[in-house]
């Protein structure tokens, strides 16, 4: 009977434990933005409030937050890019935290 209440005792731990570590895992992976693929044109700058760049993705990308909340992935290397960036950067747009 004691054996029995240990087996059920360490079962009940290890779905804590995983539990746990899922739990913990699932808040990062929500703020990690990711980019599938890039818009084929460029955005107009009027429907653009701020940029993320994402160094870390693999390619590297630019994701434009729009004034209407949606997110809009772009190749870094295009020149327009650079441009939405730097103009949302003079116009005190900075980069999403």
């Amino acid at each position: 009977m004691a054996r029995m209440n240990f087996s059920v005792a360490a079962l009940a731990l290890f779905l804590v434990a995983g539990l746990l570590l899922q739990s913990q895992a699932q808040p990062n992976a929500q703020h990690s933005p990711h980019c599938p693929t890039f818009t084929g044109k460029p955005v107009p700058l009027r429907l653009l409030k701020s940029y993320e760049v994402l160094s870390r993705h693999n390619p590297p990308a630019v994701l434009f937050y729009t004034k209407k909340n949606r997110q809009i992935c772009a190749d870094p290397k295009q020149q327009w890019t650079q441009d939405r960036m730097d103009k949302l950067s003079e116009n005190g747009h900075q980069e999403n935290p």
